[in-house]
Formats: C-alpha cells, structure tokens, sequence
C-alpha cells in the first residue's frame, strides 16, 4: 500500500503527516490490519509530525487493544501531542513514548 501519509515498516508503522479525516482513519486501519498480519500481538504506531490525534484515531486504537487485544506503542515526536495524549490519561492505557526532536536554539 503506497501513499504520502503512512509507511508501513517491517517493525513499525510510520504516519508520516496529519491524519485528520475519516478517509485517513480508514487508511490507517488498513494499515494496521496489513501489518498485524505478520506481527504478533503488538501494534507499534509512530507519530513524525503528529499535533493532534482525532478521535476517531483514539477510537480505533481502544478497538485493537479491547477487542482484539493488540499491544499498542505509540511513539510520539511532538511534545504538544504527547502532552495531550497524557491529559487524557491515555499513557495508562497504551505505552506511548515520546522521542525528542534535536533543537538547536
């Protein structure tokens, strides 16, 4: 599946843009039904240019964790994302790392 928003990696998958629409929530769950065929019970999502996450996202995450019972690791580069994702309180219910861009100021 080849397109400007998701990469899907041997390891992880890697959005690489804002995922903001319904369309793009579908295309990640094709993705993440791709990717789940060949990797265990663990689902690992990495977040280049994140700022927000929709929660139609969030949404579809809690449906692989609760019903199908998937790991998920959320890797996050923007600290405005992590920030609201642990204001929601989701850090208890996923692993959700951030990674820390290089600044120079």
């Amino acid at each position: 599946m080849k397109n400007e928003k998701i990469k899907i990696e041997t390891q992880k998958i890697v959005i690489l843009n804002e995922l903001l629409s319904i369309e793009d929530t579908f295309l990640l769950k094709e993705c993440i039904n791709l990717f789940s065929k060949n990797n265990n019970n663990t689902i690992v999502l990495e977040f280049k240019n994140l700022l927000i996450m929709p929660s139609s996202i969030v949404g579809l995450l809690l449906k692989y964790l609760y019903v199908d019972k998937y790991e998920i690791i959320l890797i996050v580069y923007k600290k405005k994302l992590y920030e609201s994702l642990v204001s929601l309180k989701l850090n208890d219910i996923f692993f959700i790392k951030l990674v820390q861009e290089d600044t120079m100021e």
